[in-house]
């Protein structure tokens, strides 16, 4: 393997590097083999209601704990972790208070772990489970709306 496409780049300052990744909307955290976080930007941070500072150089159980419960996420990031590959899913995540929230989840293996992307779709997600509902709840009428329409198409034709 070829190291040309990192050769063409040029040198990165870490601290403009820093600041990129904290002005991200999207959250971005870096997961080391041991399932300690090695960063974690302020959006990251903010979907799981704490600071960077708070998770930085902590593992994932200490400070979630019964995350190792939370499915599909613990198995996808197991997953990426030992098998070395990416995966994008959408996942309720459960705080320890109860409330349920829904992210768009992207995760990559890298030469530290695995990398995290996250984006809070709750807003989307919620809206979408509401036009599933409603389409439901019309899907359910449908055998009455035909029947009634079949039933003046026939009187209609009877006078």
């Amino acid at each position: 393997m070829s190291d040309a496409p990192t050769q063409c780049l040029p040198p990165v300052d870490p601290e403009s590097l820093a600041r990129t990744l904290n002005a991200l909307f999207m959250g971005f955290q870096i997961i080391g083999f041991d399932w300690t976080y090695l960063y974690v930007n302020p959006a990251a941070a903010g979907h799981g209601r704490t600071s960077p500072e708070a998770l930085i150089g902590r593992s994932m159980l200490e400070v979630y704990p019964g995350i190792d419960q939370q499915e599909p996420l613990i198995s996808v990031l197991r997953r990426a972790m030992t098998d070395r590959t990416s995966h994008v899913f959408e996942n309720e995540f459960a705080f320890p208070d109860g409330t349920l929230r829904w992210f768009y989840v992207r995760v990559d293996p890298v030469p530290e772990g695995i990398c995290v992307y996250s984006v809070d779709i709750n807003e989307r997600k919620q809206a979408e489970l509401k036009l599933r509902a409603r389409l439901t709840a019309l899907e359910g009428r449908r055998p009455r709306l035909w029947k009634r329409l079949w039933q003046s198409i026939t009187s209609a034709h009877k006078t």
